[in-house]
């Protein structure tokens, strides 16, 4: 895999113990093996992952899981986390085919035709029905190439294969229209999410063991609009206010008011454990154990079972808080700015040591602190490039002011590489540019030599020769005296040599150069260059010579 796999986000979560069996919103999601794609849209708080955990736990049918995290907003984290989920369910998915993988970072439509057309077909080859259901969707309808390549594998997904795909939003595709007039789309909004007052009443009764007259159960429905989170919270709280206390509260601020009560009622203690929870998206026993002692993590399981907003992330032990209450306690932490601060950066280094570098920048970027955010992303921006997660790396970037990306000037070069492979080459051109004028101030060869490359490869991206010759050959130059990768400097080699074809330069009293050139980046590469570069056609090209 050309990414980093965060298995977890591939793992359905349990469903959560203080649900109940909504029957009606079962038949109709019974209903996605009528229709290629069912879409579940509503706001936060609505249950949308609940209500999906809770009818695949009964369901028969094999289903993968994928949920969408922030970080997954380019095309080839996405597309290899969609890959590897339906690969844990189905083994030999894909298998006719190797390099599904080398998708570019920024990808031409030529590329995703052929990828989306690859993906369709082994869809095809599988033998039994499967079900992909896609969580937190939302996250990534802003990105085009993501957004196509759904849509094109939706449109030509066979008749055995179902997509469930919950989002806040409702995805941004031209084909929805197109699969309700033919009878595939199944849409269900937050009207089949919100309980309805039966549903109010079971509930109360399972979770609090509390019977509510007709009366209490309408004013209820009245006041929450049958939204499932401040249902849960409003059951929470039944024996620490009436609930007179809060027909006066708007429905838009209901959960806020709810989430003071439920915090205002913990001791002093648990509020302490849930705002040191709170600084991880997910958390685990182990994770706590190891970051914080096991003191702290054995109160875990006491607290997922007493609190309706602490949910199963995975079936294995990973747990989160719920959006909007996680939101609620990052206010609770803006009294305590310090040590908010320092609990993020012990954890931002945590995670370096154990090289997640998608975590440990999360954290770093928690602290508000651009030194140490700036640190932190020239160390660890590379595997991001190499991941392509530009959109994620860009906003991080854009975070830093003018003074202080002349500080951690090396950002420039990696702005330079994000912008290149979404062929903003003129962005490229200026960020390279910038970053070879201060790494040249100070004294910094190696980010030179790297700058410098940078241009390069605009021009040859561009199959402009002439314009990328000088900057191949001052980083040549330069890297005679600098400690660059050695696959760096091969690339490098590789790229000038095949350059001086292109400029047809490579005849004549040049063409025993150009053999040695070869011979010594054929030599020096890993045979995995070796073969890459052979498959390209390097090597052919220099025996037409």
């Amino acid at each position: 895999m050309t990414d980093i796999i965060i298995q977890s986000k591939c793992i359905a979560p349990n469903p959560s113990k203080h649900c109940i069996n909504r029957a009606s919103l079962m038949r109709t999601l019974k209903k996605s093996h009528q229709h290629t794609c069912t879409l579940i849209h509503s706001g936060a708080g609505y249950g949308k992952t609940t209500t999906l955990t809770q009818f695949l736990y009964h369901e028969s049918r094999r289903f993968s899981w994928y949920s969408i995290s922030d970080e997954d907003d380019t095309i080839l984290p996405f597309l290899t986390h969609l890959f590897f989920s339906v690969q844990r369910i189905v083994p030999n998915f894909g298998q006719t085919f190797d390099t599904w993988d080398q998708l570019s970072r920024f990808p031409k439509m030529e590329e995703l035709n052929r990828w989306y057309k690859l993906f369709v077909n082994c869809l095809c080859n599988m033998d039994e029905p499967l079900l992909i259901v896609i969580d937190d969707y939302h996250l990534v309808d802003h990105v085009f190439h993501i957004n196509y390549l759904m849509e094109k594998i939706i449109e030509f997904a066979p008749p055995t294969v179902h997509f469930i795909i919950a989002s806040r939003t409702l995805p941004n595709w031209d084909i929805t229209r197109k699969l309700k007039l033919q009878k595939r789309l199944l849409v269900i909004t937050e009207k089949e999410l919100a309980f309805s007052n039966e549903e109010i009443a079971v509930f109360f009764e399972e979770y609090v063991d509390v019977h509510l007259s007709s009366s209490e159960v309408a004013k209820i429905l009245e006041m929450t609009e049958g939204w499932a989170i401040s249902i849960s919270l409003l059951a929470e709280q039944w024996h620490h206010a009436p609930l007179d206390h809060w027909l006066t509260i708007p429905t838009n601020d209901l959960f806020r008011y709810l989430s003071e009560e439920v915090y205002s009622t913990m001791t002093s203690t648990e509020q302490e454990v849930i705002l040191k929870l709170a600084i991880f998206p997910n958390f685990s026993a182990k994770l706590l154990e190891d970051f914080y002692g096991s003191e702290l993590a054995q109160m875990l399981n006491p607290f997922t079972q007493r609190h309706v907003f602490i949910q199963p992330a995975t079936t294995d032990g990973i747990y989160r808080f719920h959006a909007l209450f996680s939101r609620f306690l990052e206010i609770k932490w803006q009294q305590y700015p310090h040590q908010y601060n320092d609990l993020h950066q012990q954890a931002a280094l945590f995670y370096v040591d154990q090289h997640n570098v998608q975590a440990a920048l999360y954290h770093a970027f928690k602290t508000n602190d651009p030194n140490f955010c700036g640190e932190l992303l020239q160390l660890h921006a590379e595997p991001l490039i190499r991941a392509g997660q530009f959109e994620w790396l860009l906003e991080k970037i854009n975070r830093f002011t003018i003074q202080e990306k002349t500080k951690f000037y090396k950002l420039y070069y990696f702005e330079g590489e994000c912008h290149r492979y979404r062929a903003f080459y003129e962005k490229a051109k200026q960020s390279y540019e910038k970053c070879a004028t201060i790494a040249q101030r100070q004294r910094d060869d190696v980010y030179v030599t790297k700058a410098q490359a940078g241009l390069a490869h605009i021009y040859l991206d561009t199959i402009q020769p002439a314009l990328a010759e000088p900057h191949l050959e001052k980083a040549l130059e330069l890297a005679k005296y600098t400690p660059l990768p050695k696959t760096e400097l091969v690339e490098l080699q590789r790229q000038y040599a095949e350059n001086l074809v292109n400029l047809g330069k490579a005849r004549g009293h040049n063409y025993l150069s150009i053999m040695w050139l070869y011979q010594r980046m054929l030599y020096n590469a890993p045979m995995s260059m070796y073969v890459s570069y052979c498959a390209q056609g390097s090597c052919k090209r220099q025996k037409n010579y």
